[in-house]
């Protein structure tokens, strides 16, 4: 043992070393006054500080038998001590002996004197604590702390555990644990009453055998070749709907996610699977997708469907022979069937022609149904044209057989338009083409089929051109108004005229109304072509009655259509017109073609007798033309019949045709109806309509249709020609 001594204003630390062969020190200090310094030179070489309450003792420590001893005792300078020697109280033990007694004997007891610097002596025992119990008592403090650790570990597992085993028995959704041994993949190793009851099955019978046993064919190859790549770690999760089949047979879909639960080496242990029952979820989106894809009258398949299964069978024909070939059907005299009888007739008339398309067809064609009165029926593999022509003349007289609706029977045709689909056809290529070469039936006569050919795109070009042409000149103020006389038969004065408009188109003149009605019909352009022509043709007539009063005709008649008779506000706006141009109601006659009016729904009925209601006449164009029966002019608010040019032509000549006019005029006058014949062209036909009792006149005889400033001649040119004498 070394002793080292340093000192500080009056005060001296004594250092005494002891070998110590572990390298694990012992540290002595004085204490005094409530105050104690114990530096354990641990291995560290930490310092560490303590307070031991109010001893007046120095502590001796030791950390095992023969271990060396490092003692150093500070005179703290805040205590005022002045410790010049240090020695032992016991009798006849040096302070050496002391310490490595303390050091051999572990714990002793000593008094120490110490002396103050005001020579003040004070005694303290000297207390003596073994490291080396204080270790193993910290020790055994630690591995009972480590105990109730692990005491409260087992019984936090222990509680999740069983919160598990809770869940996963009364988990709403069915979950089991899958093995993933390479030669028993898949098997179940334990489930849930939720899966039990998903399968319907008893927990024997689920887990004799695989999951895979337990689903459907067409979803067992992918669900195994999952369980593959999960064996081979390739892949830790995944989600996909499955089918099972239930004890009773029925199939239940299901949302199935599975987990792999590997070791703490990654090595995979099982699979858990969580199974949803999404049966009703997937009943609602296919009922939903059903919704999408067809008609929900007919239950036929609708555009969206129709087009994807043109495409499909394009495709199909590239690897194959044969054609695709698209019919485009329209029924014929749909919307007087519908107005006739109702809509609830209309619905079960197309309904019936859904259901004979569909026999009239092949198993493998396609029946749907556009929109209205249109139908498609789609035809793979025809070998040429001839073949797609006899689907057509097949479906046409199937279509025509007489249809019983309620109480009613009644027949009615159709309008088909054939595509035949090229080397780069689309399938909206197909469609567009059926659908020109269906309008060109229906203009044809209609009962009837037509195969587009380029000719016919080159007219549905033409009328596209027209369309556009068109709107841009009802925009540009190109529209003309020309009137033709209409002369009474009576006294060969002039009555009233007809309001025709013309087109001033820039590049191609006047034209007259055959070049672009009908597309104006088609395409909705007739709305604003008649709002602007009613109001001009009322403008003009009243200013010509007041300037020439004497001569100018009182009443003006114009065409409306059955499309304008449906649009919204047509009697406000024919009333605006009136009320501008300062005329009375009665001073105009709305002309309505037969077909028109038999093929208007309720609303243009309701809109003829409001217009009638206010005064204005109707008259019933190109009469004899349709397909409707005398009967029906006592069933409209009518108040004149224009006979068509048609049989006017034949009078004298042809003698159905004399007769036809005949009875015309003479069921118009027992009906107290005004008749006029278009197309008089001869005197002979106007004196031939005087003797049937006719009572109006118009046509090139008289005039050509010419404009106000033209026709104020007229007049004196009519006072020259005398009536014949009436047929006798």
């Amino acid at each position: 043992m070394r002793v080292f001594r340093t000192g500080r204003r009056g005060m001296r630390v004594d250092w005494w070393w002891l070998s110590s062969a572990a390298n694990t020190v012992v540290a002595v200090s004085y204490l005094a006054i409530s105050v104690a310094i114990i530096v354990p030179l641990a291995r560290s070489g930490q310092v560490r500080r303590n307070r031991l309450g109010t001893a007046t003792a120095a502590i001796f420590f030791t950390c095992s038998v023969g271990h060396g001893l490092h003692a150093v005792h500070p005179l703290l300078p805040f205590l005022g001590l002045d410790v010049p020697e240090g020695h032992a109280s016991r009798e006849g033990i040096s302070w050496h002996d002391a310490l490595w007694e303390v050091t051999t004997a572990g714990v002793g007891l000593y008094y120490w004197t110490l002396r103050r610097a005001y020579a003040s002596m004070l005694a303290g025992p000297v207390i003596f604590e073994d490291l080396i119990e204080r270790q193993r008592l910290a020790e055994l403090e630690a591995e009972a702390e480590l105990n109730a650790v692990r005491r409260q570990g087992a019984a936090e597992l222990e509680l999740s555990e069983k919160r598990f085993r809770l869940a996963f028995e009364h988990a709403p959704i069915g979950i089991a644990l899958l093995s993933l041994d390479p030669g028993d993949a898949g098997k179940v190793l334990r489930a849930n009453s939720a899966f039990y009851a998903l399968l319907g099955r008893t927990p024997t019978e689920v887990e004799s055998g695989s999951v895979l046993d337990f689903m459907v064919p067409e979803d067992r190859s992918a669900a195994q070749r999952r369980l593959v790549q999960m064996v081979a770690g390739e892949v830790t999760e995944y989600t996909d709907s499955r089918r099972f089949f239930q004890a009773g047979g029925d199939i239940v879909w299901t949302s199935m996610t599975s987990a792999v639960v590997a070791d703490d080496h990654g090595v995979p242990l099982y699979l858990v699977a969580q199974f949803e029952d999404i049966t009703g979820r997937r009943e609602t989106e296919q009922l939903l997708t059903r919704q999408a894809m067809h008609d929900g009258l007919t239950g036929l398949p609708n555009r969206v469907l129709l087009m994807d299964r043109i495409s499909h069978g394009l495709a199909r024909t590239q690897r194959s022979s044969g054609q695709v070939a698209v019919f485009f059907v329209d029924v014929d005299g749909f919307k007087a069937v519908n107005d006739t009888l109702g809509h609830a007739a209309g619905d079960l008339l197309l309904i019936e022609v859904g259901r004979r398309l569909r026999l009239l067809g092949r198993e493998d064609d396609t029946v749907a149904r556009l929109a209205g009165d249109e139908f498609v029926v789609l035809c793979e593999g025809l070998p040429d044209r001839a073949a797609a022509e006899a689907v057509a003349r097949r479906l046409l007289d199937g279509l025509e057989s007489p249809y019983e609706i309620g109480r009613d029977v009644f027949r009615t045709s159709a309008s088909i338009g054939i595509a035949l689909a090229g080397r780069d056809s689309t399938a909206a290529d197909l469609l567009q083409n059926a659908d020109i070469a269906m309008y060109r039936a229906k203009e044809a006569g209609r009962g009837r089929y037509v195969v587009y050919d380029r000719n016919l795109r080159a007219i549905r070009d033409s009328r596209l051109r027209t369309e556009k042409e068109l709107r841009q000149g009802i925009e540009n103020g190109q529209l003309r108004v020309l009137f033709q006389p209409v002369i009474g038969l009576a006294d060969g004065g002039l009555a009233s005229v007809e309001a025709l408009v013309r087109w001033d188109h820039p590049g191609r003149g006047l034209l007259a109304p055959a070049e672009f009605l009908d597309v104006a019909e088609t395409t909705g352009l007739i709305i604003p072509l008649g709002r602007w022509m009613i109001p001009e043709a009322c403008r003009q007539v009243a200013a010509w009655q007041r300037k020439d009063p004497g001569r100018a005709p009182q009443h003006i008649s114009v065409n409306v259509s059955a499309v304008e008779l449906s649009s919204p506000g047509m009697v406000n706006a024919v009333a605006r017109a009136l009320r501008d141009a300062g005329l009375p109601p009665s001073a105009l006659c709305v002309e309505i073609t037969e077909s028109a009016l038999l093929d208007s729904n309720s609303t243009n009925i309701s809109t003829v007798r409001k217009l009638r209601a206010m005064g204005i006449r109707i008259a019933l164009d190109d009469f004899g033309t349709g397909y409707s029966s005398l009967t029906n002019l006592k069933r409209f608010p009518v108040d004149v019949v224009k006979i068509d040019r048609s049989f006017v032509a034949g009078l004298g000549i042809d003698a159905e045709d004399t007769a036809i006019v005949g009875a015309v005029v003479g069921l118009a006058h027992a009906l107290g109806l005004a008749t006029t014949a278009e197309g008089v062209e001869t005197d002979a036909q106007r004196d031939h309509l005087r003797r049937l009792g006719c009572t109006h006149a118009q046509g090139y005889f008289y005039s050509r249709p010419a404009t106000i400033s033209e026709l104020t001649g007229l007049t004196a040119r009519l006072t020259d020609m005398q009536p014949a004498e009436p047929l006798s």
